[in-house]
Order: structure tokens, then sequence, then C-alpha cells
């Protein structure tokens, strides 16, 4: 399996791991429909979602280090 980026742009992405142990994701098999999100099970696995309320977006956004 190989990762892939469109190189185009100017933003970076960084994957760490923690500083001990592993993790492991599971990536949905098909693409999400347009305006959803990605959310994990808590367990790895991750799958789309569309968020329902004003409220789930200032919380994905706090999530993602926003205010």
């Amino acid at each position: 399996m190989a990762v892939q980026f469109n190189n185009t742009g100017t933003g970076t992405v960084t994957l760490a791991s923690p500083s001990s142990g592993t993790v492991a994701l599971t990536l949905p098999a098909a693409d999400g429909t347009s305006g959803q999100v990605i959310q994990t099970n808590g367990s790895g696995t991750l799958s789309f979602t569309t968020m329902a309320t004003v409220s789930d977006v200032i919380a994905f956004s706090i999530a993602l280090g926003g205010s």
C-alpha cells in the first residue's frame, strides 16, 4: 500500500506516532458525499458522517485546534 499526496499546494500533512505503542486506522472503503467528515469509533475504524448541528461543527473546529 502506498500513501500519495498531490503536492501542488503549499500546505503540509503531518503524521506522528505516539511515544510508544501502535496506532492503526482503517480508512473507509468508499468516498463520502459532499460535506461529510471522517469520524472514528474510538477503536481505529473511520467512517464518513454528516454533522447535524452547529454545535457539531463548533466541536469539530475546537478538536482541530480552532476556538
